[in-house]
């Protein structure tokens, strides 16, 4: 009798420490349609692990269907060589997916890394050695068949070219092609006026030979971007198109103004962003300091087009997130597009 509550008690003691080195969060959202008044939710659950210098972590994620996705990671060190690692399965059928491992090592000035990857298909080798301001990455594969060359990319950063401006140069070669291309950046290639200068790319290939311009404002790049490419005549720049811009006004840490107008919505840079007709949107985000600690956050984000809406508005979205108690916050979103409105949560531990 004593004997087994002595077993008892070393297994909530080991248990307890166990414990004690697990740490984690729940995020979970509910997401109410209220056009098709369907209702359908999203969850995912992380478990992260430490002993010694090694952490695991499980990642499981839910959703109305059920259980969906599984990831395992870990990151550790094994003598002077940092090491992360991943794991993927679908748990619906079951099947495994793919996984990773990455070991890098950093001496006397010289960083290298090995990658090796795994799909069911092939097995892939990344290797990147840096040793500023030499930069090299070589990549191969294995179909089952044996490990081949598949690409390398050769680089030279922040060179030294005369009166402050420097330039870097990137040599890319690959299996099929030999020699992929060749390609030289220089940083401020010439000021125009104003503080407005440029900085110069030139690409090499084996059928064409392609420039372009990306203009600067000295003391507004972080608040102004500028969307656009160069037109050209033979090799003089004959003109810009400009595709459209974005102003951000930050005021502290969380709180800004930010206002994208495009000219051509159309174009590839904005994809993904508008919807029909619309050419613009306004962003709006403050926080402050919540009610039972932590930061609160409110963003909201106008879109515009040519329609016959209220002003001009297409549709808009709000997001809020509030601490509700310690590691406890309320995250809440509502599109007026569907519309729909989702609530969740975000519980650490």
């Amino acid at each position: 009798m004593k004997m087994r509550a002595l077993a008892l008690l070393c297994v909530v003691v080991l248990g307890g420490a166990a414990w004690a080195q697990m740490t984690g969060d729940w995020d979970f959202s509910l997401k109410m349609d209220f056009a098709t008044e369907d209702i359908t939710f999203t969850t995912t659950l992380t478990l992260n692990y430490t002993v010694e210098k090694w952490t695991l972590t499980s990642i499981s994620e839910f959703d109305e269907t059920g259980y969906n996705s599984q990831t395992f990671k870990v990151v550790g060190e094994v003598g002077p060589v940092d090491v992360t690692g991943e794991m993927k399965f679908d748990p619906t059928v079951p099947k495994y997916l793919s996984s990773y491992v990455k070991g890098s090592l950093d001496f006397a000035g010289v960083g290298t890394s090995l990658k090796v990857s795994h799909s069911p298909e092939q097995m892939d080798y990344d290797l990147t050695v840096n040793a500023d301001p030499f930069k090299a990455e070589l990549s191969f594969v294995d179909y089952c068949t044996g490990i081949q060359f598949e690409e390398a990319t050769i680089s030279l950063e922040g060179l030294s070219l005369c009166c402050g401006i420097t330039y870097d140069v990137e040599l890319s070669f690959n299996k099929t092609d030999g020699f992929d291309y060749l390609k030289f950046t220089v940083a401020t290639f010439f000021d125009l006026c104003c503080g407005i200068s440029f900085d110069l790319s030139v690409k090499f290939t084996t059928s064409a030979k392609e420039v372009s311009l990306t203009p600067k404002w000295a003391g507004l790049e972080n608040c102004i971007t500028v969307y656009g490419d160069v037109q050209w005549e033979g090799n003089k720049v004959a003109g810009l198109d400009i595709y459209g811009w974005k102003v951000k006004c930050t005021f502290g840490d969380c709180t800004y103004l930010e206002v994208l107008t495009a000219l051509e919505p159309t174009a590839e840079v904005f994809n993904g962003i508008f919807e029909g007709d619309e050419f613009q949107y306004i962003e709006a985000s403050f926080c402050g300091p919540g009610c039972c600690g932590g930061t609160y956050s409110v963003t909201v984000k106008v879109y515009f087009d040519n329609g016959g809406g209220l002003f001009g508005i297409s549709r808009f979205v709000a997001s809020m997130e509030a601490p509700l108690m310690d590691k406890l916050t309320l995250k809440a979103t509502y599109s007026s597009l569907e519309p729909s409105l989702t609530l969740g949560w975000s519980f650490e531990f």
